[in-house]
């Protein structure tokens, strides 16, 4: 009895582990033998998406495997960066990511292991760093399955294989301008307005120079040469009469003669020095004109204009009127100013601003009433567009974004005005970068600044120094940060 006793015993032993066995294998069902399917996981499921910014400059990304069928042996796995899989990416699903900057991630796990019967492995990472990608926009980042070791027959879904990270970087864009500051080769001289040609050459013109009196010049800032187009103009009174305004339109350049009030054009593709073409006699004391590029030439008039008395006036006369003298402006009048006017320059958007003894006035191209918009004048201040106070700004040019470039005579100062995202200036920064304290230099005398023009993308500023003699130019650059 004791023996049969001891039998059964032993059975009952060994029942209860064969159900053990059996039941392990209905939940890891496939494993017998192997082998083992897997992917990357989140490969099937599109883009995984990383977004990095201000508050959050960079990001971990956790990469394992996942195994739908499992295995009796440990695997090892590989993994990799392949930045040479972007370029397929962008063909078959038609975008245009660029591939992540190889220095703004980090594997930090280069291999996961899959334990036996398990279906996900050990986590891998990857770190992405912002502060080492260039510029804000979508950043593609693939990681691969690299090798696989501990099975031979081991079975990669398709799409499996790669793990495509979207990482888009939107960070808060501070744009660091830097000025280099440098002497224009040209003939020592007086000037008043400057005016920057389609072809890269500057036109200035004469402020009394006792060399060249009122005429105006063509120079050629890369070679230093100069050439005299316009001769001083013999106007009924006084042959000292100085071009405060140059516009060029379609190969003419436009000269406002400031003593005379009379508008005067010349053919640049003439080559050769003449009088300039009287095209308007009426007005009364011109401080600049400019061109919109489409036809339209502007003028400004800065003590009135017949029964306005002493406001300014701003006048539009189409290029096809301009072939012959014009003696009734009253016609072409856009805009009257309560005061004096100094200067004007067109916006990007085509409309006008005009500096005036109260501040910065925008008028619509086609004209209306102005709109004091930034600005006070009768002081030097700089800070915020509402903050900010100017003298006689004699002459101001803009860039491409809007930026101003102002010549503050009174003040002696050239200022920039880096505009803001109000449309009104409001939240404009105006600083001095030549004159005062500047680091880039200073004005020694009285008779500075008078004119200022800046190239057509905005990267070259050339203002004068009239008690240096010399022409200057600011050369711009911008980076991103």
């Amino acid at each position: 009895m004791k023996g049969k006793f001891l039998t059964m015993i032993m059975a009952g032993a060994i029942l209860p582990l064969l159900f053990s066995c059996n039941k392990g294998n209905e939940e890891n069902s496939g494993i017998d033998g192997g082998p083992a399917v897997i992917s990357i996981q989140g490969a099937g499921d599109g883009l995984m998406e990383c977004e990095l910014t201000d508050t959050k400059t960079s990001t971990t990304v956790d990469l394992r495997i996942e195994a739908t069928t499992t295995t009796p042996n440990m695997l090892s796995i590989g993994l990799k960066v392949d930045l040479t899989l972007v370029g397929a990416y962008n063909e078959a699903n038609e975008t245009d990511y660029e591939a992540l900057p190889a220095d703004a991630f980090n594997l930090k796990s280069s291999s996961v292991i899959l334990p036996q019967y398990n279906k996900v492995s050990s986590t891998g990472q990857i770190t992405i760093d912002g502060a080492y990608i260039p510029e804000n926009g979508d950043y593609l980042l693939p990681v691969a399955i690299d090798k696989i070791e501990g099975e031979d027959n081991t079975v990669v879904t398709e799409g499996g294989d790669v793990l495509y990270i979207l990482v888009s970087r939107n960070f808060t864009v501070q744009t660091v301008r830097k000025y280099e500051l440098s002497q224009v080769l040209t003939p020592s001289g007086v000037y008043h307005a400057i005016c920057v040609l389609p072809d890269g050459k500057i036109a200035v013109s004469g402020n009394n120079d006792g060399t060249y009196g009122c005429g105006i010049m063509t120079i050629d800032p890369s070679a230093g040469t100069y050439t005299s187009i316009v001769k001083n103009y013999m106007g009924n009174v006084d042959y000292n009469i100085t071009a405060y305004g140059l516009a060029e339109y379609n190969g003419t350049l436009y000269i406002g003669y400031k003593n005379s009030a009379h508008v005067g054009k010349y053919d640049l593709n003439s080559g050769s020095e003449t009088a300039p073409e009287i095209v308007v006699t009426d007005l009364s004391e011109i401080v600049d004109v400019d061109s919109d590029g489409k036809g339209n030439i502007y003028v400004l008039s800065r003590n009135g204009f017949g029964s306005i008395g002493d406001n300014a006036a701003l006048f539009k006369y189409p290029v096809t009127d301009l072939v012959s003298t014009v003696s009734n402006s009253s016609t072409y009048m856009i805009a009257q100013f309560d005061g004096r006017a100094l200067s004007m320059c067109m916006e990007p958007d085509g409309d006008l601003m005009v500096f005036t003894v109260k501040g910065f006035y925008r008028v619509p191209a086609d004209g209306d009433d102005p709109v004091h918009i930034f600005g006070a004048y009768g002081g030097d201040v700089d800070g915020t567009g509402v903050e900010a106070k100017f003298g006689d700004v004699y002459n101001f040019c803009m860039d491409p974004n809007g930026n101003i470039w102002a010549a503050d005579y009174s003040y002696k100062k050239i200022k920039f005005i880096a505009k803001g995202e109000s449309d009104d200036y409001s939240d404009a920064t105006v600083s001095t970068v030549y004159g005062g304290d500047a680091t880039l230099g200073s004005f020694s005398g009285t008779n500075s600044p008078r004119g200022i023009a800046i190239n057509e993308d905005g990267t070259e500023v050339y203002f004068n120094s009239n008690e240096n003699r010399i022409l200057y130019k600011i050369t711009v650059t911008e980076t991103q940060q």
